[in-house]
C-alpha cells in the first residue's frame, strides 16, 4: 500500500497546485450545501395562465421530500412563480412525455417551504396527467415545483387554466324539509376553506342556497353519509373563505350539525365537500326555530281588567308594562280605581326570538264594586266566610288584639253567612289606633301561617264606618309579622303584604282580593289602617 501525502520537501510548485485543488474542492462542496429551497424559489421562472412546455433536465437537485408525506423526489426540480392579478381558481394540468417517467407538482406558499404544501399531485402514475385545482388570492405569491419521482427527467407540457370565482351552481333549500343528495355530481374546484383553516377537502363539492325567512337561529344537519363529508356555510358572495360556520368534524361521525344566527332576507350558500376525496350520498335538513309573536286580549268589568296572553312560541317569558308598572305573570288581573284610557305593552322572549305588542284600553269603574277576582281557584284565606260570633265575646281564636281596642259589630259584608265584622281605627290625637291579628298559635308556633316562597290568595271585604257624618276615606293595610306590633309601623320581622284601594263612606262594603308571595315564614297577619276614621274591616 502506498500512502500519498504532502512532503515537507516537495517542490514549491507542487505544493501550490495541491493547495489549489483542495481549495476548489472545498469551495465546490460549500456551494452545493448552501443551495436551500428558498434560494431555489428565488430563481423561479414567472408564469401565468396559459401553456408552458419545458424539461426538468435544467433544474436543480435540492429537494427530495415534500408535504411531510411525499418522498423519493430525487430528480431535478424546476420552479415557477405565480402572482395572481385577481383572486381566481387555478387549474394546473401537467402532461409528461418521457416514457416511464413520473413528474409531480407541489404548490407552495410565499415562504417556499417544501414541507408546507398547499396542494400536490403526487399519486398519479407515470405518463398520466397530474392535476391541481386551487383558489389563489390576489396579491399573494405562490410557487409551483415540478420534481422527478425516482430521479425522473422528462419533457412536459404545463397547462394553467384560470377561472373567476367559485362556481355556485346551487340547489335551493327550504326550512324544515329534508333534501336527499350526493356530492358525486359536484365539481372539484375547492380544497381549502375558511382562509386556510380547513384543508384536504379534495372530494367534489355540492352547493346549496338558502334564504333566511326571519332573523333567528337555524340548525343545519347532515346525516346518512359514509366516510367524511363536511359542511361549510358561506356568505352571499359564495367565497369559500367567507365562512360563517362549518362542521369540519372527525372522521366517521354519524352526523354533522351546527346552529347559526342568520339575518332575514339574506342569501347564504351551503357547500358540502369530501374530506380526503370522500364521495357519498347524504341528507340535508335545515331546522328553523319556531317564531314567536306577542299578542293579548283583555276584558274590563267595573275597573277590573283581566289580560289574556295569546302569544305564540315555545319557552316564552313574559313582561307586561301596564300603566307604567311591570308585571311578570302570564295573565295579570288588575283593579283600576279611576276611569280613563290606559296603555299596556307585552314583551315576550325565548332563547331564539323576541317580540312585543301594545294596545290602549279603556276603564270604566263602577261606584258600587271594586272586586277583582284574581284567584279563579279560590282564596287560601277567605275572611268573608269566617264565623266570628258571638258578638259579645271578643276576641276568639284565631283572632286576637294586636294593639288598641278592636271590637265586633253586628254587620258584615252584606253577606248573610258573615253577619259579624271587626272594627278597628287609625291613629289620631297621639293614639296608635287599633289593629286585629289573625294567627293559629301565635308567635311561639308551631303553626306557620305563611311559608317562604309560597303564594297565597287573600280575600276580604271592608267599608269606612259611617259613625261620623262625613265623606271620610280609608283603606286596609295588611302586615305579616313574627313580632308584636304596637302601632302602624313595620320593623324587623314584619313586612307590608298589601294596601287595599281607598274608598269613602258612600262606597259601602267592598271586596278586595289579591295574590301575595311570602318572602319569609310568618306566624300572623295583622289588619290595620292609617286612616283617621274607623273601618268596619274584614269578615
Amino acid at each position: 500500500m502506498k500512502t500519498i501525502g504532502l512532503s515537507r520537501n516537495a517542490p514549491p510548485k507542487f505544493k501550490k497546485r495541491f493547495l489549489t485543488i483542495l481549495t476548489c474542492l472545498t469551495f465546490g462542496i460549500f456551494f452545493t450545501q448552501s443551495i436551500s429551497a428558498q434560494n431555489l424559489c428565488e430563481m423561479a421562472q414567472s408564469i401565468d395562465c396559459g401553456l408552458r412546455d419545458g424539461n426538468n433536465d435544467t433544474g436543480m437537485f435540492t429537494t427530495e421530500n415534500y408535504c411531510g408525506s411525499s418522498s423519493n423526489l430525487t430528480g431535478p426540480e424546476i420552479v415557477f412563480e405565480i402572482n395572481p392579478p385577481q383572486s381566481l381558481t387555478y387549474t394546473f394540468d401537467l402532461q409528461v412525455f418521457g416514457a416511464g417517467q413520473d413528474l409531480d407538482m407541489f404548490l407552495l406558499n410565499s415562504n417556499c417551504n417544501p414541507n408546507n404544501c398547499i396542494a400536490s399531485s403526487d399519486g398519479a402514475t407515470s405518463n398520466s396527467p397530474d392535476v391541481i385545482v386551487q383558489p389563489l388570492t390576489a396579491g399573494q405569491t405562490y410557487y409551483l415545483v415540478i420534481d422527478g419521482d425516482g430521479g425522473s427527467i422528462s419533457e412536459f407540457l404545463l397547462t394553467i387554466t384560470c377561472e373567476a370565482g367559485f362556481d355556485c351552481d346551487a340547489e335551493e333549500l327550504e326550512c324544515d324539509a329534508t333534501r336527499f343528495s350526493s356530492n358525486d355530481t359536484g365539481s372539484f374546484n375547492v380544497d381549502t376553506y375558511c382562509n386556510g383553516n380547513n384543508t384536504n377537502l379534495t372530494g367534489p363539492e355540492k352547493v346549496f342556497s338558502f334564504v333566511a325567512p326571519t332573523s333567528q337561529n337555524y340548525t343545519f344537519r347532515m346525516d346518512g353519509f359514509s366516510g367524511d363529508l363536511d359542511m361549510f356555510l358561506v356568505e352571499d358572495s359564495c367565497d369559500p373563505d367567507d365562512c360563517i360556520a362549518n362542521s369540519d368534524a372527525s372522521f366517521n361521525t354519524p352526523f354533522d350539525e351546527f346552529t347559526v344566527f342568520l339575518n332575514a332576507g339574506e342569501e347564504y350558500f351551503l357547500i358540502v365537500d369530501g374530506d380526503g376525496g370522500t364521495i357519498s350520498n347524504f341528507n340535508i335538513t335545515i331546522t328553523c326555530t319556531e317564531q314567536c309573536e306577542a299578542s293579548f286580549t283583555f276584558t274590563e268589568d267595573c275597573g277590573k281588567v283581566t289580560f289574556n296572553n295569546t302569544s305564540t312560541g315555545n319557552n316564552l317569558t313574559y313582561q307586561w308594562i301596564i300603566d307604567g308598572v311591570v308585571y311578570n305573570e302570564e295573565n295579570p288581573c288588575i283593579q283600576f280605581n279611576v276611569s280613563g284610557f290606559y296603555f299596556a305593552t307585552l314583551n315576550v322572549s325565548s332563547p331564539n326570538c323576541e317580540d312585543s305588542f301594545s294596545a290602549e284600553f279603556e276603564v270604566e269603574t263602577c261606584p258600587i264594586e271594586l272586586y277583582c277576582d284574581c284567584c279563579p281557584d279560590g282564596a287560601d284565606f277567605n275572611f268573608e266566610g269566617e264565623a266570628l260570633g258571638p258578638v259579645s265575646t271578643f276576641p276568639q281564636t284565631p283572632w286576637h288584639t294586636a294593639y288598641g281596642g278592636p271590637t265586633y259589630i253586628q254587620e258584615g259584608c252584606d253577606n248573610p253567612n258573615s253577619p259579624i265584622s271587626i272594627k278597628f281605627s287609625g291613629p289620631s290625637f297621639g293614639f296608635a289606633g287599633s289593629a286585629v291579628a289573625y294567627g293559629t298559635s301565635g308567635f311561639s308556633g308551631p303553626d306557620i301561617l305563611f311559608h317562604k316562597d309560597s303564594s297565597y290568595c287573600i280575600s276580604y271585604c271592608y267599608r269606612v264606618d259611617d259613625v261620623f257624618d262625613s265623606a271620610s276615606m280609608g283603606y286596609v293595610k295588611l302586615r305579616a309579622t313574627n313580632t308584636s306590633i304596637t302601632n302602624g309601623a313595620c320593623t324587623s320581622g314584619c313586612t307590608v303584604v298589601d294596601i287595599s284601594p281607598t274608598i269613602d263612606v258612600p262606597t259601602g262594603w267592598q271586596t278586595h282580593q289579591f295574590v301575595w308571595t311570602s318572602d319569609d315564614d310568618y306566624f300572623e297577619l295583622v289588619f290595620s289602617t292609617d286612616a283617621t276614621r274607623p273601618l268596619d274591616g274584614l269578615v
